[in-house]
């Protein structure tokens, strides 16, 4: 599997490429530069070195010099880059990678303000991609790849994509990931339950507990402790259709890089057409809790056999 940054113009490179090498060396994987040229009739997926347009050379030559950056101290990671000419870049892109192994799937917002591109009605390649996707909008003074992380939670079926994706990047940077929640109520009762689903979701996502920070803000009084908290990290991850706290975060802040996270979309083990799209489907991700809340329901302790003997109680009686 690889990690595919999707390039569109060459504004895009220094905001995709760094981050796409980032999570491919966390992933441990190989990296896939796809750069889209605009032609009215489809040409074949070739070598960007093989594009004889001047403005693909100018666009190798920058992204060749970033890699060369990003790798002064690492070792090079496995990298294609590769050429697109098309009439359309998304629907050539999501061509592509539906045929294609991708782990993750990066590319940088059109709009950079944040007022279109973070929701599925915004943005077309967040709502086709088959595959998990990070979109990014960058700030106006955008901190190295290797700082602080953060992990926005909003009771978002992403969410858990974000921590998995916050804890490789955290780990790799031997850094804790904070995973920070907006809460309504300033009640601490609240607050703490918040907490306590954050340690949760970072368990289920494969992060362990000890490298999370987990802080919660109350709506009214807590929103200015969390700009100041957000402005100290490199990037911070939050699911799709928060379009109001993406706008928050790059109004109030000029360091980090906001990125929109899309978790890889619902299994169709009977084929796409056969099965309806309003019929509800299980993602990889809600797979795997099902089986986890499975397991550890039917392991045998006290609550399992005071449910059984409740069970049991309520069978004989006919109740």
């Amino acid at each position: 599997m690889s990690v595919v940054a999707v390039i569109a113009k060459l504004d895009d490179v220094p905001v995709v490429i760094p981050w796409a090498i980032e999570f491919a060396r966390a992933r441990d994987t190989s990296l896939v530069i796809l750069c889209w040229f605009y032609s009215p009739t489809p040409k074949p997926l070739e070598d960007l070195s093989k594009n004889p347009d001047p403005a693909a050379k100018e666009l190798l030559a920058t992204i060749q010099d970033l890699c060369v950056a990003e790798s002064e101290e690492e070792p090079p990671i496995e990298t294609t880059i590769l050429s697109h000419q098309q009439p359309q870049s998304i629907a050539s892109t999501i061509e592509y990678v539906s045929h294609e192994d991708v782990d993750l799937l990066v590319a940088a917002t059109k709009d950079r303000t944040g007022k279109k591109g973070a929701t599925f009605e915004s943005n077309l390649l967040l709502r086709q991609s088959p595959h998990n996707t990070l979109i990014l909008f960058p700030n106006t003074a955008p901190a190295e790849v290797g700082g602080r992380k953060m992990v926005i939670t909003q009771e978002s079926t992403h969410d858990r994509a974000a921590i998995a994706m916050g804890g490789k990047l955290a780990s790799r940077s031997n850094k804790r990931l904070v995973i920070a929640s907006i809460v309504d109520e300033d009640d601490e009762g609240a607050m703490e339950a918040t907490r306590r689903e954050i340690l949760q979701n970072a368990r289920d996502a494969g992060v362990d507990q000890k490298s999370v920070r987990s802080v919660v803000f109350g709506r009214d009084e807590g929103l200015d402790d969390f700009t100041k908290l957000a402005e100290n990290q490199c990037l911070i991850l939050l699911g799709a259709d928060h379009p109001k706290l993406v706008r928050r975060i790059l109004e109030s802040t000029d360091h980090p890089t906001v990125g929109v996270v899309k978790r890889s979309p619902p299994l169709s083990t009977m084929g796409r057409r056969s099965i309806p799209n309003w019929v509800p489907r299980l993602s990889p991700a809600d797979y795997a809790d099902l089986i986890h809340t499975l397991r550890t329901g039917s392991r045998l302790g006290v609550d399992f056999l005071s449910m059984l003997a409740a069970a049991a109680v309520i069978a004989t009686l006919g109740l």
